[in-house]
């Protein structure tokens, strides 16, 4: 007997009255999703300590430096003085140090609470040290470092400075991140109007997600809404009205182009938007006309490269340099293979590709921090992570590939899309990683010469929460039919909650987060 037949009367009854309870409180349930996402994200900024482990203090000092209107020059700057100030009083070597070398050293106490003797000797030997150093973010894309720049400056109106001004940046990451999530939510009802679990699904996921790089002061915290921003628009302009739908496009467009200046492996966007424009235009060229609806498309391209264009004119002109990475490459000491060479990287082998796809899996889902010399990971949820990913997302791709218009277009196009997205961002992240020597850099490096950062594709966390959503219920439909997919997935959603917080619990203890802080300095 298949699955659809032991379906007795009361199984569908609870299934409908589900599905229906969930049409009903969605907008109340995402509301809720956010709210948590928003929680959790104030918490744990506040617990982890100033500066993080993925460059902070140069992020910092770049929103800084745009905040006070300082220009881009040819060479990295140093980190401004009251950068270096910062850095020196509040800084914490928690996260690169093991616990017993602190206590011996008489290094868990912030220096802007020790005596006056021992604090001016630590607090000199750090700032020479942080004197000596270059700021290898100062000439990367800007827009990031513009959204904060206000966000510094009404801090500053507020009367904040020091470290609090400091922890007031990591906080524009809560409404960065819970906007993004109303966004996705927008997107899913727009391209998916009668996938009620998905409403509910891809927003808990991503509300969950304990991905740490939105717990600092990181340009790539703003990718994900302007991502999701430039997807929406796109598909929004396939089924609008004739006039609202051209602005809809270049609307789309230039979100792409956006997308691209907050940080530049956005860049697989520009291969999402010829497919969109050529849709539209064949939806609409019978409608107005063929040249003028291929007018509008050819517009709509052209919208997408124009802010890019003028960011890299500028670069050109101020820097010697397209892309602003010339000087950081050369500091970081790298330098590009030659063209024989590129071919004998490890990522051929089969333990090379495993590693880089652990890696990269694991760090997309939880982040990169490490606490006291060792990664802030548990073996359990690594495992889940890796194991889920594949299981769900293979298992949607080649629902995807090889159905062919079974689905409805925009839907099926959402999905491919979704696909190349996240693919292409991947094989971005293996490209950079065979591209380079990485001599002395201890990330990546020679010995390990991957680019795993998840952080890096955080543009594409609402392609692939659509996509591992969809292929968890897939699934879950070929399992049985009788379990509504919301039953099952909440569940491991608070896994992943319980997991972070299990992971995490010992930042809290630090004398050097917000917590501590707050009434001792």
């Amino acid at each position: 007997m298949s699955q659809e037949q032991s379906l007795g009367p009361g199984d569908f009854l609870q299934l409908e009255r589900i599905s229906r309870y969930l049409r009903a409180k969605q907008t109340y349930l995402v509301a809720i999703a956010c709210l948590y996402a928003a929680t959790r994200l104030l918490v744990y900024s506040a617990a982890f300590p100033l500066f993080n482990s993925t460059d902070e203090q140069a992020h910092l000092d770049t929103v800084d430096k745009y905040a006070n209107g300082q220009r881009l020059s040819r060479e990295l700057p140093p980190f401004n003085d009251q950068m270096k100030r910062l850095f020196s009083l509040y800084g914490t070597v928690e996260y690169f140090t093991p616990r017993a070398v602190i206590r011996s050293a008489n290094l868990e106490t912030p220096v802007a609470k020790l005596p006056a003797g021992r604090r001016e000797a630590q607090f000199d030997r750090s700032f020479e040290s942080w004197s000596k150093q270059r700021n290898t973010e100062a000439q990367s894309p800007p827009a990031y470092y513009w959204v904060a720049a206000l966000w510094y400056r009404l801090g500053e109106m507020a009367g904040m400075h020091d470290w609090k001004l400091a922890y007031w940046m990591r906080f524009l990451n809560i409404p960065l991140y819970s906007t993004f999530l109303w966004v996705a939510y927008a997107f899913l009802k727009e391209v998916y109007p009668d996938h009620d679990f998905l409403h509910i699904g891809v927003p808990a996921l991503l509300a969950v997600l304990p991905q740490d790089v939105f717990y600092g002061v990181n340009r790539e915290a703003l990718s994900p809404l302007v991502f999701a921003l430039a997807l929406l628009l796109l598909f929004k302009s396939l089924n609008s009205r004739k006039a609202i739908s051209a602005y809809l496009l270049w609307g789309g467009c230039l979100m792409t182009g956006v997308s691209f200046l907050t940080d530049i492996p956005n860049w697989v966007l520009f291969g999402a938007v010829p497919a969109i424009v050529y849709v539209w235009a064949k939806r609409h060229w019978t409608e107005a006309g063929r040249v003028k609806a291929w007018s509008v498309a050819a517009g709509g391209l052209l919208a997408s490269a124009l802010l890019p264009l003028i960011w890299m004119a500028r670069n050109q002109s101020l820097t010697g340099d397209l892309s602003g990475s010339r000087a950081k490459i050369e500091y970081l000491t790298w330098t590009v293979k030659p063209w024989h060479e590129i071919w004998q990287h490890p990522i051929f082998s089969r333990a090379g590709l495993g590693y880089f796809l652990q890696e990269l899996t694991t760090s997309y889902w939880r982040g990169e921090y490490v606490w006291e010399g060792y990664p802030l990971k548990s073996a359990v949820a690594d495992g889940f992570y890796i194991l889920s990913s594949c299981l769900f997302i293979g298992l949607l791709a080649a629902h995807l590939l090889g159905n062919r218009g079974q689905e409805g277009d925009k839907r099926r196009l959402g999905g491919l899309l979704s696909l190349y997205l996240l693919s292409a961002s991947i094989l971005f992240l293996a490209g950079l990683s065979m591209v380079f020597d990485f001599h002395f850099c201890k990330y990546p490096s020679r010995t390990a010469p991957y680019f795993v950062s998840g952080r890096i594709m955080a543009g594409t966390l609402l392609p692939f929460a659509v996509l591992y959503v969809s292929g968890f219920q897939h699934l879950l439909g070929r399992i049985s039919k009788k379990t509504h997919p919301v039953l099952v997935f909440l569940p491991l959603c608070a896994f992943v909650a319980i997991s972070e917080a299990l992971t995490v619990h010992e930042v809290f203890r630090s004398q050097f987060n917000f917590y501590h802080l707050l009434g001792h300095v």
